[in-house]
């Protein structure tokens, strides 16, 4: 008894190579969907990346549209808002502590100076060194009262230090 197979195996061999190939191409679409899902799906990441990047000291009003945002990235984005909101008003406030530092700092040493550089200017007598000295050293004291000051007021402000509470008669 005999059966020719001939027919089905031709037939087994051209769905094998068709498979093949459906299964090449399925890889490679799958692969190409994946890219462009991924792709479309960090783009928020990378606005926000951006936007980041393009924050500086003086450019802090910088945000995002993140209206159709996902709701996790939003969050996200809403803290970073909330950073910048608070870094936008304290740097006029830093910018104006600087002036005034180093307009109370100028002051005394201008006294120093002119203290000095009028001492130098000719020969004095003993008591006018001797009041000269006192100036110099009572605009020293200011400074370093000053800058004790501006140490202590660091300190608190990056919490190393406790703030001390002093009790005075208000009248």
């Amino acid at each position: 008894v005999a059966l020719d197979e001939t027919a089905e195996v031709l037939q087994i061999s051209r769905y094998e190579y068709y498979l093949i190939w459906v299964l090449l191409v399925g890889i490679l679409l799958s692969v190409i969907m994946g890219v462009l899902v991924t792709q479309r799906g960090m783009k928020p990441l990378a606005d926000i990346a951006s936007a980041a990047e393009r924050v500086t000291a003086t450019q802090l009003h910088e945000r995002i549209d993140d209206a159709s945002w996902p709701r996790e990235l939003a969050m996200l984005t809403h803290a970073f808002y909330s950073m910048l909101d608070r870094l936008e008003s304290s740097f006029p406030r830093l910018s104006q502590f600087s002036a005034d530092l180093a307009h109370e700092l100028r002051t005394p040493v201008s006294v120093m100076l002119t203290q000095t550089q009028g001492a130098l200017t000719r020969e004095r007598s003993a008591a006018d060194y001797r009041e000269t000295i006192e100036a110099c050293n009572r605009a020293s004291q200011r400074m370093r009262r000053l800058i004790e000051s501006l140490l202590e007021l660091a300190r608190l402000d990056a919490g190393q230090e406790p703030m001390r509470k002093i009790a005075f008669d208000f009248s």
